[in-house]
């Protein structure tokens, strides 16, 4: 987005129809990652973009990212994971906290990078394939 100057404003306001927007992606994407794994944060951030053209990536991004810490936090209530993270942490060379980071940064990626590339199509379309 850019400020009358023609600056990029970095700092777009965080208005009540854009968080509700973000918890319902952080919904989706973890209803879509329950069912049918990780494989489906890329195509639900396609479908989400294609929804609603306006959405930020980045929100996106942490959209994924959030749903999956959510996630996250609900095994290890569940289960014993702060022992596999230790363990595997052990095997890897890692410490643990590392590896529950990538686990979030993971959907992240993948949610910011199908936005960006979706979002990309029509203006690439519209431009012969040169922009």
């Amino acid at each position: 987005r850019r400020s009358g100057g023609g600056a990029v404003d970095l700092h777009p306001e965080m208005t009540m129809a854009r968080l509700l927007a973000l918890l319902l992606a952080t919904a989706a994407f973890g209803l879509a990652t329950i069912l049918f794994g990780w494989w489906a944060v890329p195509t639900m951030a396609l479908l989400l973009v294609l929804i609603r053209p306006t959405t930020p990536p980045m929100d996106l991004g942490v959209a994924a990212g959030l749903a999956w810490a959510v996630l996250l936090a609900w095994r290890s209530t569940t289960g014993p994971l702060s022992v596999v993270v230790d363990r595997l942490g052990l095997i890897l060379g890692q410490p643990g906290w590392l590896l529950e980071l990538a686990t979030i940064l993971f959907p992240a990626g993948l949610a910011w990078s199908a936005a960006t590339l979706t979002g990309m199509l029509p203006r690439w379309r519209r431009t012969g394939g040169v922009s």
